[in-house]
């Protein structure tokens, strides 16, 4: 599978075009995804499943951005996510890895468990520190 990384509900020209520019240079191939496509599964959008027609979405976008990593390795993810940061190119906080399960998803469920995720961490975080509080120094 070629390199791919599938970009939802980015709203910002600036910082899209500076996301693509970089992508581009480290020849990864780019799909913004249309609001209209959104009840696609995610793996016919990266290219990896056959899929026939579905029908157009027609409910309301995702709160902010979401990245949909495809066929990158480990590494290579890596070095994306550290070069978006050296290049301050902002803050995208959904992002996931496609794998044989999220595939079969749509956008919309595929946000819905990382807005689970997300508040999950945060609220292990803020026991974390919670805990910490109370203990001395």
């Amino acid at each position: 599978m070629r390199e791919t990384i599938l970009l939802f509900h980015f709203d910002n020209q600036e910082q899209t075009r500076r996301l693509k520019m970089l992508l581009l240079s480290m020849k990864i191939k780019i799909r913004s995804v249309e609001l209209w496509e959104y009840n696609t599964p995610l793996g016919v959008l990266a290219g990896v499943m056959d899929g026939d027609d579905y029908p157009d979405y027609q409910g309301d976008d995702l709160e902010t951005e979401a990245m949909i990593f495809c066929g990158l390795s480990h590494s290579r993810l890596n070095q994306v996510l550290d070069a978006i940061h050296k290049r301050g190119i902002g803050s995208i906080p959904y992002k996931a890895v496609l794998t044989p399960t999220n595939q079969h998803w749509t956008i919309s469920q595929c946000y819905e468990e990382l807005k689970r995720e997300r508040a999950a961490i945060q609220a292990a975080q803020e026991m974390r520190n919670s805990g910490d509080a109370g203990q001395a120094p």
